[in-house]
């Protein structure tokens, strides 16, 4: 499968550390690597809430609601790396915003730093990053000096992504998959399936088995909270909807989401 970068250094520490008390890596480094980035995503969904909404009860209700009603604390008895992309996702969003209330230039450059490391850290944030991309260029084309600082770090990110993927495995689009195409392109492939897409986008939303509304019912809330942020920033709801209608189609159109 793919092998990604960032969750192995994160984990790092926490296994020297698991070590050096005689306790077994296998049971508590992933315990405490994706609990730790799970509680660091709520910290910032309440650091966003609150400039967004001027509000520390709103925040701390999302991010506790985040926290508790997700599916993302599965992922813990895991290593798997999505955590931990939604974290430089948020921290990505986070500095969007706070550029607006500060001038330093380090703002934009280390947003462009964080949402290249989102697909660094899982492949799929690789269909988000045109619609990010656009939102950062959005929010700063009043300013050049925060938009080139914004891009570098972005490119940077690029090329340090495509440099390790080509010294790993001959190829800068490649993620380790054990296949010779490059891991988006295996899903590509797999997403072509018409009928059994269209199995999936529906059993998503509607299989007893499957689906979001039963696993994640809070999440029939959402056309509230997108008409009350709508009201707040209407850039911020289009680029929360892209996310949402590109996790849904991704996910929808997984071999292993059709209906059951």
């Amino acid at each position: 499968g793919p092998t990604y970068l960032p969750i192995v250094f994160v984990a790092a520490p926490i296994f020297l550390l698991v070590q050096s008390l005689s306790l077994d890596p296998l049971h508590f480094v992933p315990l405490f690597t994706n609990s730790i980035i799970i509680a660091l995503v709520c910290t910032f969904i309440f650091l966003i809430s609150r400039k967004l909404f001027d509000s520390e009860k709103i925040a701390f209700v999302l991010s506790i609601l985040f926290g508790l009603t997700s599916f993302i604390w599965p992922y813990v008895t895991s290593m798997y790396s999505r955590p931990l992309a939604i974290l430089f996702l948020m921290i990505f969003l986070y500095f969007i915003l706070l550029h607006k209330q500060n001038n330093r230039l380090i703002v934009p450059f280390l947003a462009g730093i964080s949402l290249g490391l989102a697909p660094l850290s899982h492949y799929f944030f690789f269909y988000l990053i045109p619609g990010s991309l656009t939102f950062g260029i959005i929010s700063m084309h009043k300013d050049k000096k925060k938009l080139s600082m914004f891009l570098a770090g972005f490119f940077i990110m690029i090329l340090v992504i495509g440099t390790a993927n080509f010294l790993r495995f001959d190829d800068p689009t490649s993620f380790g998959a054990a296949y010779d195409l490059a891991d988006m392109g295996i899903y590509l492939e797999y997403h072509n399936k018409f009928v059994r897409t269209l199995e999936g986008l529906h059993g998503f939303l509607f299989s007893p088995g499957l689906s979001l509304f039963i696993y994640f019912p809070i999440f029939a809330l959402s056309p509230f909270g997108f008409y009350y942020l709508y009201k707040k920033d209407k850039l911020l709801t289009i680029f929360f909807l892209h996310i949402v209608i590109l996790t849904y189609i991704f996910i929808g159109t997984n071999p292993g989401w059709y209906v059951r």
